[in-house]
């Protein structure tokens, strides 16, 4: 999404960041994801940041969180997307599972099925964690998540 107005900002105190964010005509690229409903209201799907491109399709890391999350041995779920030479980028769900519960991929990848999700989207990575690193603030530490499971280089 990009915006413009009065209340944006025309640039950056460092210039060399400016071209990645405006547009040459002075649009300020966001870096939300977007649509706009049947009702006319602007609906924030995701960063552009918070996508896996497999293959050259891109695939929204909310929307899979979303599905993950109803599954119901999962307590808490961050998706991450991992380097991987073949594909490009791959899907890795990272869960805290509910208390007792067990999960494998072809679990996980029997649920988000059968709730409708497209195969091509669904996880081939999963690992499980006690908890889900947060910032400082309190937001998922995504960055955290790739740094551990990222593949040694």
């Amino acid at each position: 999404m990009q915006a413009r107005g009065p209340e944006c900002c025309v640039g950056y105190a460092d210039a060399t960041l400016n071209g990645e964010a405006f547009t040459s005509d002075g649009w300020f690229r966001t870096g939300d994801l977007g649509h706009l409903d049947a009702r006319g209201y602007l609906r924030i799907t995701g960063r552009i940041k918070e996508i896996v491109i497999r293959k050259g399709e891109k695939f929204s890391l909310r929307e899979l969180e979303d599905a993950i999350a109803a599954h119901p041995a999962v307590a808490e779920v961050a998706v991450i997307a991992l380097p991987d030479a073949a594909t490009g980028e791959r899907v890795c769900a990272v869960v805290v599972l509910r208390g007792g519960a067990t999960l494998t991929v072809a679990e996980l990848s029997a649920g988000l099925a059968a709730a409708g999700l497209a195969r091509q989207k669904h996880p081939e990575q999963l690992e499980r964690v006690d908890a889900l690193p947060r910032t400082d603030s309190g937001k998922l530490h995504r960055a955290a998540l790739v740094r551990r499971f990222s593949p040694a280089s």
